[in-house]
């Protein structure tokens, strides 16, 4: 420390400046706020009200006094990595009321492997041919 920065020090009032006490208002109203919110709100809700009341504030300071007092907003909740909410949606039946084929409809690719296997004819159809039970109008 410089030998006139000490001298100034050792000549300065024993009140606090005004600077010092509009902190420790300002430190006071924060503390304040923050209680009245049940400890949720953050530094720019603060700001807010400290505006409303006729504070001449930036949400800065407003923060670095949070930051100095140990208070602190609740933390935003956590991203979800995928867009699949678990637990949300109801769990898909495995099978119908018969038991031998899925219920649920499957992607069109996958149809064929869900459905029980046809027994193919032996001999190849007539495309004009009429099926047993059906006649031709």
């Amino acid at each position: 420390m410089s030998e006139a920065r000490f001298y100034k020090w050792r000549r300065r009032p024993a009140e606090p400046k005004d600077r010092e006490v509009r902190r420790a208002r300002l430190e006071e109203r924060i503390t304040h706020f923050f209680r009245r919110s049940g400890d949720t709100c953050g530094s720019p809700r603060i700001t807010l009200d400290l505006w409303a009341e006729g504070w001449k504030v930036s949400v800065n300071t407003v923060s670095e006094i949070m930051a100095e007092l140990g208070v602190q907003g609740r933390k935003p909740p956590r991203r979800r990595r995928s867009l699949t909410r678990r637990g949300k949606r109801r769990a898909a039946r495995d099978r119908d009321a018969r038991g031998d084929r899925c219920s649920v409809r499957p992607h069109s690719r996958r149809r064929n492997l869900l459905r029980p296997p046809t027994v193919a004819s032996p001999e190849p159809r007539d495309a004009g041919a009429v099926r047993p039970g059906l006649q031709r109008q």
